[in-house]
Order: C-alpha cells, then structure tokens, then sequence
C-alpha cells in the first residue's frame, strides 16, 4: 500500500450501503495510487460504488467523497429534499440525468475530466430528482454535500423513469 493510502488512515464502514472508507486523519491528501487503490477495489466489491469518505463521519457537517462506480448496477433516481451536491468528475465519464416529478427525463449532462473539452463539475440543487451513472466500464468523482447524513436524505420515486 502506498503511503499516501497508509496516511489516510482508512477505516472501512462496514454499515454502510455499499462499500465504504472513512479517513481517520485530519490531513488528507489523494493521489494517483490512491486512485488507482479506488478502482482495484471497484474490481473486487460485489456492489458497482465504492467510496472514500474524506469526512470522518456520517455526522460531519459537510460530506466530501471519492466515489468510484462501476456500470454493473440499477443507478436509482432520487432526490435530497434540503441539500443540494455537486460532482468533480476525476477520470471517466458521469451521466447525470435529472427528471421532472411525474418520471419524465428532463436532461442529460455527461461530465468528463478536466481536458476532455467538456464540463467536468455540476451542481445539483436540493429537491431535483436525478440519478448518475458511468457512461463507460467506471467512473470515478468527488461528490461534496451538506451532512450530517440522516435517514430522509435520499428520497426515492414511486415512478420509473420515463426516457
């Protein structure tokens, strides 16, 4: 393991939804091994995310992530009724769909990295039903919000999208 990976003293949190990494140190610093370290446990999970959280907890004030997913999976539409995010795509391709109340895709925005002669960075406003997915094999993004994450945060439709 590099040593940037050994500085950010990751603690896995084995309750979460998908899996998960906490940075148990106040100063953090990500790197390409730790980049790399994200996709090769991308590989790995059963899930299609894995995620570091830069934030030492779900009760942080404010959330930041390194999250890397795979194409592998059911990408649910959903919304944060009082908090707005945004997405830094690092290295892939992010589709980002957002939708009106009755299911309808309203548009469709594909992030890419800084250089790849498109938006790399978008803000999702609170209470905007929306869903991300990798465009290609993965994708890997920094996603910052308001926390402390609590039970209500992500809302999910009766509806299935309407393409």
């Amino acid at each position: 393991m590099a040593d940037s990976l050994k500085n950010l003293l990751l603690a896995q949190d084995l309750g979460a939804k998908s899996e998960s990494y906490y940075c148990k140190t106040a100063f953090i610093v990500i790197d390409d091994a730790t980049i790399a370290w994200l996709k090769e446990k991308l590989q790995t999970t059963p899930g299609n995310t894995v995620r570091i959280c830069l934030h030492q907890d779900a009760a942080a004030p404010f959330h930041e992530m390194l999250i890397a997913h795979k194409r592998a999976g059911d990408f649910r539409p959903h919304k944060h009724p009082a908090k707005s995010e945004s997405y830094h795509v690092i290295e892939g391709r992010l589709r980002v769909n957002r939708f009106d109340n009755d299911g309808k895709l309203v548009s469709t925005l594909v992030l890419g990295p800084k250089g790849s002669g498109g938006a790399f960075m978008h803000r999702i406003p609170a209470n905007t039903w929306h869903s991300t997915e990798p465009e290609g094999e993965y994708v890997v993004f920094h996603e910052s919000k308001l926390g402390p994450f609590v039970d209500g945060d992500n809302v999910y439709p009766d509806w299935k999208p309407g393409r």
